[in-house]
């Protein structure tokens, strides 16, 4: 989701104006997101990285179910991408502030969501 909100206009209020009014643009611009940071993600494991993290720093302002529905889903599919081609490479996924997002995390599979060094 940090990244939507760079790409719009570098604050989320634009951000969640979008998710509520027009969530399939958002969803479309998500996805697009998604496959690019895998790629790039893939670039730095083959260019030596041995652990890569994952970070959403905007998770904060979404409740569980935004989270979950705009920002999880997305993390999945990079993870889901970057353990297609680099099985073995460590993936932390980090959502900032997500304390309260616990409950959400702790549905998917956690290696999925995080692998521990």
């Amino acid at each position: 989701m940090c990244n939507v909100c760079y790409v719009v206009c570098r604050h989320c209020t634009k951000t969640k104006t979008m998710m509520m009014k027009n969530p399939a643009v958002l969803h479309a611009l998500l996805s697009h997101l998604a496959c690019n940071i895998a790629d790039y993600v893939c670039y730095q494991i083959e260019a030596g990285a041995q652990v890569v993290q994952l970070f959403d720093s905007w998770a904060h302002h979404l409740n569980p179910s935004q989270f979950a529905t705009f920002s999880l889903p997305y993390a999945e599919e990079v993870i889901q991408r970057v353990r297609k081609r680099h099985p073995d490479t460590p993936i932390i996924f980090h959502a900032n502030g997500g304390k309260f997002l616990i409950i959400v995390l702790l549905t998917r599979p956690s290696e999925q969501v995080s692998r521990p060094l």
